[in-house]
């Protein structure tokens, strides 16, 4: 009897013929990220909050749709004096170079709070953790669109998990050292592009 199951590696969840975990580079930073995943996201294919688990050393990726700052699993991954901020849309809303700066004003340590999954997911996930939505949310300048060509999203600007770490990452730090980040994010992309009829 032949068997026809696909081998996918267990790491990226990829077919191992299009396996991008080689191209991974750990990376540290002194901004910890957590990425609160919808469920829906945790074993689709394209899903790029692995990637980012994967290279930042400082981040957590933690799966659910219910969050509290006091308790659980988020308040366990949170530093002492944590300063949380979450990357979201909404009112009122300050830069990155804004929230930096109070944060350092009134001390504290800073923590990226990213929620991963659709546009409605993402929605879910907010309405369902009030504790959330009073936590400051921020902005990206952004200077390009999304190059995430192989999925949609509903809202004009919005971008792949791994694109929103890296605009953050590299507009807290003001520099370009984080651009292998988008390394894998960018070879799964136009290995999976090469299946789209053209």
């Amino acid at each position: 009897m032949k068997l026809n199951k696909r081998l996918n590696c267990s790491q990226c969840l990829r077919p191992q013929t299009l396996c991008h975990c080689h191209l991974i580079e750990r990376i540290s930073s002194d901004l910890p990220i957590v990425i609160l995943q919808h469920p829906d996201e945790q074993n689709h294919p394209f899903n790029t909050a692995r990637i980012v688990r994967d290279s930042i050393i400082q981040s957590t990726l933690l799966t659910g749709t219910q969050w509290s700052l006091s308790e659980g699993a988020l308040s366990e991954a949170m530093p002492k004096r944590a300063w949380p901020f979450l990357l979201y849309t909404g009112e009122p809303i300050v830069s990155v170079s804004g929230i930096k700066s109070e944060i350092n004003e009134h001390g504290g340590t800073p923590v990226a709070i990213i929620l991963d999954g659709t546009w409605r997911n993402t929605r879910e996930i907010l309405l369902s953790s009030p504790q959330l939505q009073s936590v400051p949310r921020v902005a990206l300048l952004l200077p390009k669109t999304s190059t995430y060509a192989i999925r949609k999203s509903n809202v004009q600007g919005g971008l792949a998990t791994i694109e929103a770490a890296y605009h953050l990452l590299t507009q807290w730090h003001e520099n370009e050292q984080y651009q292998g980040l988008l390394t894998p994010f960018e070879y799964m992309v136009a290995q999976q592009r090469q299946f789209v009829p053209s």
